[in-house]
C-alpha cells in the first residue's frame, strides 16, 4: 500500500497541525520568545488588551483544537473541515507575522515556524487531500475561508476587551 494513502499517514497528517501549534508557541514565548512586548510594540493602539491571559486563553484553545483533531483523526465526520479551518488559521497567522515583521523591520517571534511550517501545511494538507480525493473541493474552500477570519475575529475581541475596560 503506497505511503500516501496508508491510515498512518493520514493519522500522522491530523496531529501535524498539534505540533506546528506547539513549535510556533515555543517560538513566541519561550526560544527566543518576546512575542507579547513585540506585539504591543507593533500594535500600540492595542497594548492595553495585549496581555499574557489573553494569549494563554487563546494558545489553549487553539492547543485543544488540535488535539481534539489529532485524537478524533480522519474517523471523525467534521476532521476535515476543523483540519482546513485550523490550517487555514494558521497560514493566516503565518502571514500576519510576515507582514508585521516588515512593517515593524524587527523579527516577530513566531514569524520562522509560521512561515516554515504553517504556510507548507496548508499547502501541502489542500495537495494531499484533493490528491487522495478524500476532500471534497468545497470542504477545502469552506475551511479555509472560515480559518482566514481568524485575524479578524482577534482584532474584534482585542478591541472588544479595551472596550470593557474604559
Amino acid at each position: 500500500m503506497a505511503l500516501f494513502s496508508s491510515e498512518i499517514f493520514a493519522r500522522f497528517v491530523f496531529w501535524l497541525p498539534c505540533a506546528c501549534v506547539g513549535l510556533h508557541v515555543c517560538e513566541e514565548f519561550v526560544w527566543p520568545g518576546g512575542f507579547l512586548a513585540w506585539h504591543r510594540a507593533y500594535r500600540p493602539n492595542l497594548a492595553a488588551s495585549i496581555t499574557p491571559r489573553f494569549a494563554a486563553i487563546g494558545n489553549l484553545v487553539l492547543i485543544a483544537a488540535t488535539v481534539v483533531l489529532g485524537i478524533m483523526g480522519p474517523s471523525w465526520s467534521r476532521g476535515l473541515s476543523l483540519w482546513f479551518v485550523l490550517a487555514s488559521l494558521l497560514a493566516g497567522n503565518a502571514l500576519w507575522h510576515v507582514l508585521g515583521a516588515i512593517r515593524t523591520h524587527k523579527y516577530s517571534p513566531g514569524v520562522v515556524t509560521g512561515a516554515a511550517f504553517y504556510v507548507p501545511l496548508l499547502l501541502g494538507g489542500i495537495w494531499y487531500f484533493l490528491s487522495v480525493r478524500s476532500a471534497p473541493l468545497e470542504t477545502v474552500v469552506i475551511g479555509c475561508v472560515i480559518g482566514a477570519t481568524y485575524q479578524f475575529w482577534s482584532e474584534f475581541l482585542h478591541r472588544g476587551s479595551l472596550a470593557g475596560q474604559r
